[in-house]
């Protein structure tokens, strides 16, 4: 190889270095604010995990966002406040808030909102209701609340009430009801970090790389097409599979609502059940777009099953429950965070607040 040629090439290399170092200085800038959840997992062998303790999340800007305290959840130690009304929250990340600043998840908005409510959010990425369930148990005598809110996101929560490693589960054979995996036998949480998580995670080009895949179907297509990204494979076959397909099982979700609701009633607690939709039952103009794109049958998919269906149980069981879906669609504010994050807002949170405290105020009344 000619000298000559070994200097362009040593120069189109640096170039391209500098370009992606620029990029990732400026794009912060330019880019929504996101959390980082490396390292804030810590093993439960009751629930498989937790909330590291006294661990401090940062956002892109460094600035501290939020701490995680001694107890293993978000925000100042909570107890029980005679004189007030105590409602505890059982949820996943979206309980969690971790895309979030302090003061403006929906527990903190009810709060500030309600000076006699004492809001005690016990939110954890990840958990399904099965894990909600058993921490209910664990903390009841604790906080002893008067109010227990359970929130339910469609998209996912049905399958991480399925069996899964690393966490405990329930399952009905021959209709007897069964907890599994309780203690856990084996933890998911690793101290080894890899290389997707340590450098890509923290990257602000791969960031932009994936909300842009993100929101294209056609990009998502090519990517099917090439074997390239996550979940891309069997895309129709797997999507089939989902909350919103026809054959959508929900018996054991269900099973473990009822579970709970029994247990509550027994403790003379009440019982509220949240459904929060996802961004596309919202806004679907996307899912159908991406349903389009690789040729799925439309009429495959009900958006409102999971509602439905729900609704429909909790109804039958005589549950109290919220269903936000019409709220959302309703309003013309942007209440999710953009893909590939896709949780809920400040504007989102501000929903869940109104709702869950107008349904209390009716029960107190």
């Amino acid at each position: 190889m000619r000298k000559e040629t070994k200097i362009n090439l040593i120069l189109l290399g640096g170039t391209i270095i500098l370009c992606v170092i620029l990029l990732e200085m400026t794009l912060p800038f330019f880019l929504p604010l996101h959390y980082d959840t490396v390292g804030i997992y810590a093993t439960d062998n009751q629930l498989g995990w937790g909330l590291k303790t006294e661990t401090e999340l940062q956002n892109d800007l460094g600035k501290n966002e939020f701490a995680i305290n001694e107890e293993g959840y978000r925000g100042p130690i909570k107890e029980h406040q005679e004189g007030k009304t105590n409602i505890l929250v059982l949820a996943d990340s979206f309980g969690f808030g971790g895309a979030l600043n302090v003061g403006e998840r929906f527990s903190e908005q009810m709060e500030t909102e309600n000076i006699d409510f004492n809001v005690i959010n016990l939110g954890v990425g990840g958990y399904g209701t099965d894990q909600e369930r058993l921490l209910y148990t664990k903390v009841k005598e604790k906080y002893n609340p008067e109010i227990v809110i359970l929130l339910l996101y469609t998209e996912n929560d049905f399958s991480d009430n399925k069996k899964k490693e690393g966490k405990p589960y329930y399952t009905i054979t021959n209709n007897e009801f069964t907890l599994n995996n309780y203690p856990i036998q084996e933890s998911v949480i690793s101290e080894t970090k890899s290389f997707k998580k340590t450098i890509l995670k923290k990257s602000e080009l791969y960031r932009l790389i994936t909300t842009i895949v993100s929101n294209n179907p056609q990009v998502d297509k090519i990517a099917q097409r090439l074997n390239l990204g996550e979940g891309h494979s069997n895309y129709c076959k797997d999507l089939n599979k989902n909350v919103f397909a026809k054959e959508m099982d929900t018996k054991i979700t269900t099973a473990i609502i009822e579970d709970l609701a029994k247990e509550v009633i027994k403790d003379k607690k009440t019982l509220i059940v949240g459904i929060i939709p996802a961004d596309y039952q919202v806004q679907p103009k996307r899912f159908w777009k991406s349903i389009e794109a690789f040729g799925c049958n439309k009429e495959d998919f009900d958006l409102e099953k999971p509602n439905k269906i729900l609704g429909a149980f909790l109804k039958e069981k005589e549950i109290l429950f919220i269903d936000f879906l019409p709220e959302f669609k309703q309003t013309e504010e942007d209440t999710y965070i953009p893909a590939p994050d896709r949780h809920l807002n400040k504007e989102g949170n501000k929903i869940l607040a109104k709702k869950i405290t107008e349904k209390i105020r009716t029960i107190l009344q």
